[in-house]
């Protein structure tokens, strides 16, 4: 039987693994970003959530996000530029023009975005603008904090926000029963969900956890379940002493 000191020490492990696998960055080299927000746990819904609450984006991109979230600020830094003549863009703002549609059936905007005031984050992260594509992957439209952007879906064999390399999963990194998964994460590429009894990047370490609290009376020896569960063995003098009150009885 687990004691209730056991069953704590479970809790926390568990909820150690939950905020440990939110945690994400598409650098290399850069510290885990993990703003511990409900309903963040990329790049893309970061940003969203900064946008819900007024953050300017472009000027987050060129500061924090340059180290955290390079690969999705590069995608909102190079289509918030303008595509025509900046002079032109200029122009056809003060004429109030943005909106029009030129003969190609695109508007002014699409050309002047940076200018006439189009780069949202719903704008600039859309899967026909993305200068990272998605790679081996496919780019599906999402909404986070009701702002529209997008995630990138990877087939099982590749892993990261745009599907840019392998799925260290598949050299199935997580042992004694551990369950792996793919993150975002450069400098951590997959997280280890373990089994009960384990712990460790790849669940290598077992943990005795029902010995952690000396739970076996008079000196008995304490042994290990493979299930994260104990076993007392008592010393003979036990075992004999026991038999006596029994007989006695």
């Amino acid at each position: 039987m687990f004691k209730i000191k056991d069953i704590i020490l479970s809790f926390i492990l568990i909820w150690c693994h939950i905020k440990t696998s939110l945690a994400f960055s598409e650098c290399s080299g850069s510290n885990v970003a993990n703003p511990n927000i409900s309903g963040v746990n990329d790049c893309p819904s970061w940003l969203a959530y900064l946008q819900s609450t007024g953050t300017n984006i472009e000027n987050w991109c060129t500061t924090t996000g340059s180290t955290k979230c390079c690969l999705t600020c590069k995608n909102i830094l190079e289509s918030c530029v303008d595509r025509a003549y900046t002079p032109d863009c200029q122009q056809k703002l003060q004429q109030g023009l943005c909106q029009n549609q030129l003969a190609d059936q695109n508007t002014v905007q699409v050309y002047c975005r940076k200018t006439c005031g189009f780069c949202s984050l719903s704008a600039a992260l859309s899967c026909g603008f993305l200068t990272q594509t998605c790679g081996q992957g496919a780019c599906l439209p999402v909404t986070y904090f009701s702002t529209n952007t997008i995630r990138c879906s990877c087939p099982s064999n590749f892993a990261g926000a745009y599907c840019q390399r392998s799925n260290p999963c598949l050299s199935f990194p997580c042992s004694n029963g551990g369950t792996c998964s793919a993150s975002n994460d450069a400098d951590v590429p997959y997280t280890c969900a373990c089994s009960l009894g384990y712990s460790g990047a790849n669940c290598q370490n077992f943990q005795a956890l029902g010995c952690n609290s000396s739970p076996c009376l008079n000196q008995g020896l304490c042994n290990a379940l493979a299930n994260g569960g104990y076993q007392c063995i008592c010393l003979r003098e036990q075992k004999s002493l026991k038999i006596l009150f029994r007989n006695k009885e």
